[in-house]
């Protein structure tokens, strides 16, 4: 018995022939796995260092993916740059290349374009760069082909179109593009076509006028443009128009700043003060309509409650500057200048000043003292005379004074009219 079942536990212990050969077979199948997986982890990798490198490093992105289309592409752009035969030769071998991997990129279509514009000339590569856009409206370099074609050829409604598609594909067009798009509003005859593409409100319509109302050298041609804009109903940026206006005040041409203000406010009249009791505030911030807080320390702001609508101002004690102010351009004459006072603590020499200057000349043509006011409003006027001054500030200046409660008040109804 002890022999059985000695023999019994020496034969459970001893390993089966058949569970040593599945152990065995198990272990080859999960080293095939293993060897599958490394050899897709290899080539995953290799295409991703070659797509990540392809961009920076096309040579070195070549050695790991030979077949990667960016990779080719960014060969074919570094051989075309040398402008040899050899250069562009080897330039159109790698976009061909590129091209026959991904029929479907631009990019290998724009690189045989530009091949064969250097061997054949633009004629022959204008269906090629055309049918590269046709592709991807997103290849920046080949609607900056297509702009310079169109402008050599005199084309400007295709060089817009392609601005156009340019400045809404591209995050990097506006720094590239806005420069030549200002430089061209020098040209009169291309104002109206410009306007026609701005009008259809592309995303970069606004951008692109505020930075050409501040630079471009034809401030007189971008009032026209902008001129045409409003009429068509669209909403130029006050931030634009308020540029264009000082750059042409600075430079002495009130008669642009006039036409300017003129087209985004057409009821405006020009020979008289605009918005004298400050109803429609719309214009605030023009030359043409009411500026507060101009100078100094004094503030003005626009009241409205039981008593009516006014101009509050006030200055602390020891400060004083302009509060209000706006452009007039009256011609040479004698004007009655008159406003409603609705309060006022302080006349004589501390007095606020209705004053009427020379813009540029630092002349002043008269000025309307107000008188102390603690009840009924009270209507007061002066003469004033403009002789040979283009265009006149109209401002309400208050002087500093060492009176405690400092300088406040309230006007309303400001007039001048023309002493016949």
């Amino acid at each position: 018995m002890i022999t059985d079942m000695v023999m019994a536990r020496s034969s459970a212990t001893r390993p089966d022939r058949g569970d040593a050969d599945g152990a065995s077979h198990g272990a080859i199948w999960y080293l095939g796995w293993g060897a599958l997986l490394l050899a897709l982890c290899y080539a995953v990798l290799r295409v991703g260092l070659g797509i990540v490198a392809a961009g920076s490093a096309p040579s070195f992105a070549l050695k790991i993916a030979p077949n990667n289309a960016e990779a080719l592409v960014g060969m074919s752009t570094q051989a075309m740059a040398s402008l040899t035969p050899e250069g562009v030769r080897r330039s159109a071998d790698f976009a061909r290349r590129a091209y026959l991997r991904e029929p479907v990129s631009a990019a290998a279509l724009r690189q045989i374009g530009f091949a064969t514009e250097a061997e054949r000339g633009p004629n022959r590569a204008r269906p090629l760069l055309r049918q590269a856009a046709a592709l991807s409206r997103r290849d920046f370099e080949t609607q900056l082909w297509l702009i310079e074609d169109a402008v050599n050829r005199g084309d400007v409604a295709e060089a817009l179109r392609h601005y156009d598609i340019a400045l809404r594909a591209s995050k990097r067009a506006p720094q590239i593009l806005f420069g030549p798009l200002t430089a061209a509003t020098s040209d009169p005859a291309l104002i109206l076509p410009l306007a026609q593409t701005i009008v259809r409100q592309p995303p970069w319509g606004n951008t692109f006028l505020l930075q050409a109302a501040s630079t471009s050298n034809a401030p007189g041609n971008m009032v026209r443009l902008i001129a045409i804009l409003l009429a068509a109903g669209y909403p130029v940026t006050p931030l634009a128009i308020q540029s264009l206006e000082g750059r042409l005040i600075q430079a002495g041409d009130y008669r642009h700043a006039w036409a300017l203000f003129a087209a985004a406010f057409p009821s405006a009249r020009r020979d008289t003060i605009r918005n004298p009791r400050f109803q429609d505030m719309v214009s605030e911030g023009l030359a043409f309509g009411w500026s507060f807080d101009v100078d100094g320390s004094a503030t003005g702001v626009v009241i409205d409650d039981r008593n009516g609508r006014r101009l509050g101002y006030n200055a602390p004690v020891g400060t004083g500057g302009v509060v209000a102010r706006q452009m007039l351009l009256l011609p040479p004459g004698t004007y009655r200048l008159s406003s409603k006072v609705m309060s006022n603590n302080h006349a004589g020499d501390s007095a606020p000043v209705w004053r009427l200057r020379c813009v540029g000349q630092n002349k002043d043509l008269g000025e309307l003292p107000l008188p102390v006011v603690t009840g009924t409003p009270q209507r007061v006027q002066a003469l004033v005379t403009v002789t040979r001054c283009p265009a006149q500030w109209l401002e309400l200046v208050l002087a500093a004074t060492d009176d405690p409660d400092g300088i406040a008040g309230a006007v309303s109804d400001i007039d001048l009219v023309r002493v016949r």
